[in-house]
């Protein structure tokens, strides 16, 4: 999925990917443009997230002043509904680092680091309630939270490192209260920032395997079976 702040919808030049080489499978075969339309209550920011699931595409909007609200648009680009919104009340946030889709409950979760939680909500915004956070590891990276997916029916979190001794870019956690099962490094120390600013992971999953980038590393890396490969280099 690319995200531009502009419709676009003339001169775009979509190159002949067939001649290109990236591994074994073709990366892209055509384009859609889809304008997203919303009310006048509610002006687009920054697109910082963007997942599609069935017929309906989420995207987490964050404005300049630092506040961040969770959009649904139907596949045309029409607007169907926001879910949840800031305050202090238990079915509203008060922030959002990242969101995932919870593919087997249709559920939408939030990370809220303020909060120290996990919140639920259905694809039509209905709250459904929070997993805390306060004494399970992932507690001390809350607030850095960067992305939550799906994977092998339990949740991969993407998170920075916080120092040299603790290298995980990525934890495998349980669908049910997101405890950890265990973590995903890289082989060298990286200090807290230079991970958060380059470590934008996953990049996109092929079944049971998905591609990621390392810290401070021009390689994206292919994760397959606990094993590590380089894939593409940049």
């Amino acid at each position: 999925m690319i995200i531009s702040c502009e419709n676009l919808g003339k001169n775009i030049i979509l190159p002949q990917l067939s001649s290109l080489e990236y591994g074994e499978e073709l990366i892209m075969i055509d384009v859609d443009i889809i304008p997203l339309e919303s009310p006048d209550s509610i002006v687009i920011g920054e697109i910082a997230q963007l997942k599609c699931i069935d017929d309906k595409i989420i995207i987490l909007d964050k404005t300049q002043s630092g506040e961040a609200y969770i959009n649904v648009f139907n596949s045309d680009g029409s607007f169907a509904n926001s879910i949840g919104k800031i305050g202090r009340a238990e079915d509203e946030y008060l922030s959002i680092s990242a969101f995932g889709i919870d593919t087997n409950l249709m559920q939408v979760v939030i990370s809220d680091p303020m909060a120290k939680g996990i919140k639920r909500y259905t694809l039509s915004g209905q709250y459904c309630g929070i997993n805390r956070i306060d004494n399970l590891d992932l507690s001390k990276h809350a607030g850095y939270v960067k992305d939550i997916n799906m994977y092998n029916g339990q949740w991969l979190m993407s998170y920075p490192v916080h120092s040299s001794s603790e290298n995980a870019i990525l934890t495998y956690n349980s669908k049910d209260d997101f405890s950890e099962i265990s973590k995903i490094t890289t082989p060298w120390g990286c200090g807290e920032w230079g991970a958060y600013i380059y470590a934008a992971t996953p990049l996109a999953f092929n079944g049971d395997s998905f591609f990621f980038l390392k810290p401070l590393c021009d390689t994206v890396f292919y994760w397959n079976n606990g094993s590590m490969q380089p894939y593409l280099t940049v």
